[in-house]
C-alpha cells in the first residue's frame, strides 16, 4: 500500500490508485497520515475537519467518516474483515503506516541521501535530487481543505521542495552544467518570483555561460520587481553576486578553478572559464 500527499491525495492498493471522495474523508486521511503513525485525539480531528463549527453530534459524524475510511483501505481484501490499518486508540484514532509507504517520507529520505552525496559525486547527487523531486505531482495536499495541523505540514513540505530544487541546481552548477540549468532557472524565477536563490543561481549560470549582460539584467529585473511590489531591495548576498559579476571575480567560476569529470561526477584539477 502507498499513500501520496505530494499532490492530490491518493492511496494505491494492490496496484489500484484511489482518490478518496469527499472533502471530509480526504481531510481525515490527511490528518492521520501527517501524524507519523501516532494516535490523533478526537478533539484535534474535530478541529481539522470542522474548525470552530462542528456538527451537532461530532462524535457520530467522525465515527461515520472513520467507517468510510476503513472501508476504503479494505477495498481489495476478500477476507470479509475490515482493514487493521485504522485503529481506535485513545484518545482518538491511529493509522498504521510504514514510513516508506508515504511519498513525503521517501522524498525527505532521498533529499538527505542526495545532500550526503554532494561531496563525492555531483552527478549522482543531482540524479537523486531529480528522483526525489519527481515524487511531486502538484502542491502538497492540493485537494484537501486543511486545518491548522495540515497547513503547517503543507507549508513545511513546500519549503522543503523549494530548498531541494535550489540544492539540485547548485549541484548542477558545481558540476559545470550551467547551460542546462538556465532554462529551468528562468522558469523558476517566474513561478517563484520572491525566491531570491533562484535569481542568484540564474545570474551565476548566465555568467558562466559567457552571458554577463543577461546576468546583470536578471539582477535588475529582480530589483525592479521587489521595489515595485514589496518596497524592498535584493538581499546582501544577491547584491554581492552582482558586484562579483561586474568585477568578473574568479570566485564565480566552477570550483574556483576546478572542473568536474562528467563520468565520475568528481572535481578534478584544471581551469574552467564558463
Amino acid at each position: 500500500m502507498e499513500f501520496r500527499i505530494l499532490g492530490r491525495l491518493e492511496v494505491e492498493i494492490d496496484g489500484l490508485v484511489i482518490q478518496p471522495e469527499g472533502t471530509m474523508l480526504r481531510t481525515l486521511l490527511a490528518t492521520l497520515l501527517i501524524s507519523n503513525g501516532q494516535p490523533v485525539a478526537k478533539e484535534e480531528l474535530f478541529e481539522e475537519l470542522w474548525g470552530g463549527s462542528p456538527p451537532g453530534h461530532p462524535d457520530n459524524a467522525l465515527h461515520k467518516l472513520v467507517a468510510r475510511l476503513r472501508k476504503l483501505l479494505d477495498i481489495r481484501r476478500d477476507t470479509g474483515k475490515l482493514s487493521d490499518r485504522l485503529l481506535t486508540r485513545l484518545p482518538g484514532y491511529q493509522l498504521r503506516v510504514d514510513p516508506e509507504e508515504l511519498d513525503a517520507h521517501r522524498f525527505q529520505s532521498l533529499v538527505a541521501q542526495a545532500r550526503g552525496m554532494r561531496k563525492t559525486n555531483l552527478l549522482q547527487a543531482r540524479d537523486i535530487f531529480d528522483k526525489a523531486l519527481s515524487l511531486w505531482r502538484g502542491h502538497a495536499l492540493e485537494d484537501v481543505s486543511p486545518g491548522q495541523s495540515c497547513r503547517a505540514v503543507v507549508s513545511h513540505l513546500e519549503e522543503s521542495r523549494l530548498t531541494a530544487i535550489t540544492d539540485k541546481l547548485e549541484v548542477s552548477l558545481s558540476a559545470g552544467l550551467h547551460a542546462d540549468a538556465i532554462s529551468e532557472l528562468r522558469t523558476l524565477t517566474i513561478l517563484h518570483p520572491w525566491h531570491e536563490p533562484f535569481y542568484d543561481l540564474l545570474m551565476t549560470a548566465l555568467y558562466r555561460a559567457g552571458r554577463q549582460a543577461e546576468a546583470i539584467e536578471s539582477y535588475h529585473q529582480l530589483r525592479a520587481r521587489l521595489r515595485e511590489e514589496l518596497g524592498l531591495e535584493p538581499s546582501l548576498a544577491t547584491r554581492n553576486k552582482l558586484h562579483a559579476i561586474l568585477k568578473q571575480d574568479n570566485s564565480l567560476l566552477i570550483g574556483a578553478g576546478e572542473r568536474v569529470d562528467q563520468v565520475t561526477g568528481q572535481a578534478t584539477g584544471g581551469s574552467q572559464n564558463s
